[in-house]
């Protein structure tokens, strides 16, 4: 009896024992289970939303395309004028934009745009200083366009252009919209800007071009 006994006990404590063993791995499978649910709960909410996008953008906003020397190809560029723009004739500053299917439209963006043609609209409205606004759609391969140097590891890098295309911003692509539009050239009244790594690409345009 006094056996069976201990082999009863035994058996309770490895049960005891098993059961905080997968305490962590339930815990962990829930929170798996949590993060994709969340993944194809926002997958399905992007798809609702692009499915139902308007366009948004102002009536000055309008596409061209423009040369990139360097990839011997063409790229949409969108441009945000002015409200008064066809009836003044003064000169404004220019806000470039890198991702620039994001500044205006929804439609274009299939998600939540920037609204950087409603932000001039509305300092135009109260009579505040408007831009000019250029924005540059990105390539097919977004992340090496947008990396001025070679990451330490290059795994999902191998070869990256970001450099050369900080100084087509700068150079040809500057020199297209100060011969096209009514701009103030000057590097005062010039800045560019973008998110995530379109952020980064800005700061170092900055750096590298400051002129």
């Amino acid at each position: 009896i006094g056996t069976a006994g201990t082999g009863l006990n035994l058996q309770k404590r490895m049960l005891r024992i098993q059961f905080f063993i997968s305490i962590p791995f339930l815990l962990f499978g829930g929170y798996v289970a949590y993060l994709l649910g969340m993944q194809a709960y926002d997958h399905f909410k992007k798809k609702e939303y692009a499915a139902q996008a308007i366009d948004t953008a102002s009536p000055t906003v309008y596409t061209d395309s423009v040369h990139i020397d360097y990839m011997e190809e063409y790229r949409k560029v969108y441009i945000y004028l002015p409200p008064d723009y066809e009836t003044d004739k003064l000169r404004y500053p220019v806000l470039y934009f890198f991702d620039g299917n994001a500044l205006c439209n929804d439609a274009v963006l299939k998600g939540p745009e920037w609204q950087l043609d409603n932000l001039m609209d509305s300092l135009s409205a109260v009579g505040g200083q408007t831009s000019i606004v250029v924005g540059v759609m990105h390539a097919k391969r977004r992340t090496p366009e947008y990396m001025p140097m070679t990451p330490p590891r290059t795994s999902e890098v191998d070869q990256v252009f970001g450099a050369k295309h900080a100084q087509w911003f700068a150079t040809s692509l500057k020199a297209w919209v100060d011969s096209s539009l009514r701009t103030k050239p000057e590097a005062r009244h010039t800045c560019i800007g973008g998110a995530s790594l379109g952020g980064l690409m800005a700061y170092y345009c900055l750096m590298a071009y400051p002129a």
